[in-house]
């Protein structure tokens, strides 16, 4: 049985996989790939008659034209990892990666065209071995043999008449268990819930798992769900097994093209996610399903069943992620809620034209939201101390990163050239606050420094701690209104100071050429070498209120309202007044997929048991 295992595994994962976030950054070459992969996607699926067919017939097994969009998704995902691979062995990361060894079939192709778009002068060399092609070959028969295999067992095992439980909302546990809390208390005071039932479904596929208050959310364990047994039938069992018979036949036909299987394994792979989501359909009756999933296809699925349900997926606004590559490629939301507009103007051609994008805001400004503005007893009566006795306040921001190898040094590196600025003088404090409880690993990179732990030790710097609630102790926008400088990476809480006239400066020795980094590059607050990042922190440290911040442009991007009411803006988009305008960019039409309604499956509406 254990070399089963092995060999499914194998063919499942023809080559090691790169355990990096799909954002995240480590080689000039690495970044450069990440806008090469749309183009590559795009032309496959033009040019390819291959690529239409598999198209075609995940339109017909989900019976929705956006199936298109999930495959080109899932697609864009896999090809962009296999060229960051590429990139990463030709341009080596800045830090301790560790890149896979190993080879795919599809690196010959994909080594080309980086080399064809100017991105490297090459030559770049491939060595993908004749067993990798075959394995490649056999990853979509297994991954329908399972999909068979685990829509049998729902079937055999867990048929049923479901009972569906009604909740406003339904969520993943992603985020923090508090903000559940927080989000249903302001639910309550703002009218929107009118009976005392949880104002969430919390779906989990741990047995027992319950982080939610019951009073808060009523929690479900996917794997414990019944589906009825006609419906099953008619809208998974059979459709899937007549996709995997057509795959496995497109595949035969055009396997010469490595591309090919591999665009149809992630096809029968989404085919087998698709049970998950079909099993939460069956027995949940929400409006929106609130998720934050754009490293991968899942958003793209749930959105296209749940909406047979009467459902929706709606993106929550946490973050204002800014990548060219995949993460930010062909998302399929109804409602794609930000802080600004910038997300959807500068990456959102690939969108689904369903999704409505809204600008909301920054939630952590919102004082009904609290995560952003609360702060425990004894941080502000040492930071409120400090800032009475006259002393400025310089705060780097930890990134939910910050446990890999890669972020640490650049960490090190901002706290050394703080600690040189500030070498003799005693009118500033430094804060040094993590992204949570995943981020407490920050601490633990700086205090294996030996060139910082005498100076971390000193009265003027505070380190902030999280305890296993993950509850908020000292919130960003609290600092924000307090601190003078922030420091750290580039990112959403780079956006939030700057928008409110606060400098902030950031230092990665690699950036993705973007709108965004284009601009604060020019402007002086992103830096790619540690003396230029000293350099304009001492330029800014005797005057930092004098700094010129490029503040419409980021408020336009980013905050365009300028208050608190973030939070008012999501429950008005959700449940009061749910017109929302769409996202103004021409969309890249789905031309592959079969979109005629009358040349695929009835509308699932009717068949499924309500």
């Amino acid at each position: 049985m254990r070399a089963v295992r092995k060999l499914a595994h194998a063919i499942l994962h023809v080559s090691p996989e790169l355990k990096i976030a799909p954002a995240d950054i480590y080689s000039r070459l690495d970044g450069a790939v990440q806008q090469f992969g749309l183009d590559a996607t795009e032309r496959f699926f033009a040019e390819s008659q291959a690529a239409q067919a598999l198209a075609r017939e995940m339109c017909r097994f989900l019976d929705d034209p956006e199936a298109e969009r999930s495959l080109k998704k899932g697609y864009h995902v896999r090809q962009e990892h296999r060229a960051r691979i590429i990139a990463l062995r030709t341009d080596p990361p800045f830090g301790p990666v560790s890149v896979p060894t190993g080879w795919h079939p599809i690196d010959r192709r994909t080594a080309d065209g980086i080399i064809d778009s100017g991105l490297h002068p090459g030559p770049i060399t491939t060595r993908a071995t004749v067993v990798s092609r075959i394995l490649l070959m056999l990853s979509p028969v297994v991954w329908g043999v399972i999909f068979i295999w685990k829509a049998l067992s729902v079937l055999t095992l867990a048929s049923g008449r479901p009972n569906p439980i009604n909740s406003p909302l339904a969520s993943h546990n992603f985020l923090r268990p508090y903000i559940f809390g927080v989000f249903a208390d302001y639910l309550k005071s703002a009218g929107v819930l009118k009976d005392a039932a949880p104002p969430f479904i919390i779906v989990t596929d741990q047995p027992d798992e319950k982080v939610v208050d019951s009073a808060i959310a009523t929690t479900l364990n996917v794997n414990t769900l019944r589906v009825p047994a006609v419906p099953w039938l008619s809208n998974v069992v059979w459709p899937g097994t007549l996709l995997f018979a057509r795959i496995v036949w497109i595949t035969v036909r055009h396997g010469k093209d490595a591309r090919v299987p591999m665009l149809a394994a992630v096809a029968m792979r989404q085919a087998f996610h698709s049970i998950y989501i079909w099993r939460i359909g069956y027995n949940t009756r929400f409006r929106f399903f609130l998720d934050i999933a754009e490293y991968n296809e899942h958003h793209n699925l749930k959105a296209i069943i749940f909406r047979k349900f009467g459902g929706k997926v709606a993106r929550w606004p946490t973050s204002s992620i800014d990548s060219p590559g995949s993460i930010t490629s062909y998302l399929g939301y109804d409602i794609f809620l930000s802080p600004g507009p910038y997300q959807s103007d500068t990456y959102g051609r690939t969108w689904s034209p369903t999704c409505s994008s809204l600008a909301v805001g920054f939630l952590h400004k919102d004082p009904c939201f609290g995560s952003g503005t609360d702060v425990a007893d004894e941080y502000e009566e040492l930071i409120s101390h400090h800032l009475g006795a006259g002393k400025k306040m310089i705060v780097l921001f930890g990134s939910s990163d910050a446990s890999t190898e890669c972020f640490g040094p650049p960490m090190a590196d901002m706290l050394m050239a703080v600690r040189e600025v500030l070498a003799g003088r005693d009118d500033y404090l430094v804060v040094i606050k993590p992204k949570g409880r995943k981020g407490e690993y920050l601490h633990k990179i700086l205090q294996n420094s030996h060139r910082l732990a005498e100076w971390l030790a000193g009265p003027d710097v505070l380190s902030v701690h999280y305890d296993e609630t993950d509850t908020e102790v000292c919130g960003a926008g609290w600092l924000i209104d307090r601190m003078a400088i922030g420091i750290g990476n580039a990112g959403t809480v780079m956006t939030e100071a700057m928008a409110h006239r606060k400098p902030y400066i950031a230092y990665y020795p690699v950036f993705a050429p973007t709108p965004l980094s284009e601009k604060m590059v020019r402007e002086g607050f992103m830096h790619d070498n540690i003396q230029s990042f000293t350099y304009a922190l001492a330029h800014m440290i005797d005057a930092p209120e004098a700094i010129n911040v490029p503040v419409e442009w980021l408020r336009e991007q980013f905050d365009p309202f300028d208050d608190d009411k973030a939070l008012e803006r999501v429950v008005d988009a959700l449940f009061v007044n749910p017109s929302l305008d769409c996202i103004p960019q021409e969309k890249i039409s789905l031309t592959t997929a079969n979109s005629n309604p009358q040349r695929l499956r009835s509308n699932a509406k009717g068949a499924i048991n309500r």
